[in-house]
């Protein structure tokens, strides 16, 4: 009997996976959009932005397009389109900039949508504000 069990025990030991936890692909296309982006006196959101990502293991880079960027003071904006930089895969958690830390980004991913928490520094009308709000995307 303890003969089957050390058996048991060695075959239960090689049957583990040595490639450890797999890597979430972020790879192609997406749809973002971030929404109540807000500092004292001002709540900004955009319209659908594209975005295309190029992804190196647990790194990742690629472009955003442009779009509207509409905040509660009367002034629109024109959301340009850039790079997507600095951008890390850790388990289920996403982290990028868009074009510089100025605009950070920190979110989870769900398969076929991610979402999460954005820091921007943002000039509107002559004033910089640093916005906290949200994100979404979708494939």
């Amino acid at each position: 009997m303890r003969r089957f069990l050390a058996v048991l025990l060695v075959l239960g030991a090689c049957s583990k996976d040595s490639t450890g936890p797999s890597i979430p692909s972020l790879a192609g296309s997406w749809t973002m959009t971030w929404s109540n982006m807000n500092a004292t006196g001002i709540t900004c959101q955009t319209s659908a932005i594209p975005v295309s990502i190029n992804q190196t293991s647990a790194t990742f880079s690629g472009q955003y397009g442009s779009g509207t960027l509409t905040c509660n003071n009367g002034t629109p904006g024109t959301f340009t389109g850039g790079t997507i930089v600095n951008g890390n895969i850790q388990g289920n958690t996403v982290t990028f900039d868009l074009d510089t830390p100025d605009y950070h980004q920190n979110g989870t991913i769900g398969g076929t949508s991610m979402s999460g928490s954005a820091t921007w520094h943002v000039s509107v009308s002559g004033t910089t504000y640093i916005l906290n709000g949200s994100w979404g995307a979708g494939r």
